[in-house]
């Protein structure tokens, strides 16, 4: 990942409708703590934006897919490919997998991608301009079923268009990459995201005027008010994120 002092998503954060900016101050978070560090796998970063969601009072599901990037020029259109769709996933002994994930989002009807980064032709624009590196995101219905059965476009600029194949049915398969420490990191991980929203929701606050969120969801309404808490972090790290 590229290095920046703060998150370009901070800045959409001033600007996003009101009722988006929960979901958008969660990928902040996510997305400042990725700057100058390796591309994450995106089944943990998946299941960290899920369970702070979770957290705080939202749905979210991660679901397998595959991605596919279309950079058009003048005279051609180069299409390249995150994770699988021919064949299931496979997954590798140091835990990194040839397959892909996302999250869902009913709450705020958005399919997220936070890792479409590491799409090599993302990658080297994100070198020069991190605005390339932070999560995709692109509107969808709120029904699971026809979630499914769409393939959701977004235009990333001029010339750079994405789109998604859900894989529900190899979910279950990418999420064994949870079943060491990499499940520990992303629990614990989900629920610091959900504190860190808070605390940029409680700044944000004293930039625009978002009252309207704890009428439109009063579950984190209650949070930011002090009437409801997060579970509490350990004291000490697990020892299985202890590393030699």
């Amino acid at each position: 990942m590229p290095t920046y002092e703060h998150s370009p998503m901070f800045a959409l954060l001033v600007e996003a409708p009101v009722e988006l900016t929960p979901l958008y101050a969660v990928l902040a978070g996510l997305h400042q703590a990725m700057s100058g560090k390796p591309v994450g796998t995106c089944v943990i970063s998946c299941h960290q934006i899920s369970g702070a969601l979770h957290h705080l009072g939202f749905e979210a599901e991660p679901i397998a897919a595959c991605a596919t990037l279309y950079r058009t020029t003048g005279t051609f259109t180069e299409v390249s490919e995150v994770g699988v769709w021919k064949r299931p996933p496979i997954l590798r002994l140091d835990g990194t997998t040839t397959g892909h994930m996302v999250v869902w989002t009913p709450s705020f009807a958005q399919l997220i991608d936070p890792t479409l980064v590491q799409d090599p032709t993302l990658y080297a624009l994100a070198a020069r301009d991190p605005v390339y590196s932070i999560p995709v995101s692109v509107e969808v219905s709120t029904d699971r079923v026809e979630v499914l059965r769409t393939r959701p476009v977004v235009a990333l600029d001029e010339r750079l268009h994405a789109s998604w194949l859900l894989l529900p049915e190899w979910t279950e398969v990418m999420n064994t990459v949870l079943d060491g420490p990499e499940g520990t990191a992303a629990t614990l991980g989900g629920l610091v995201l959900a504190a860190d929203a808070l605390v940029a929701l409680r700044h944000l606050g004293h930039e625009r005027d978002l009252t309207q969120l704890s009428e439109l969801y009063p579950q984190l309404g209650a949070l930011l008010a002090g009437r409801r808490q997060l579970p509490p972090l350990p004291a000490q790290v697990p020892p299985e994120l202890l590393h030699d």
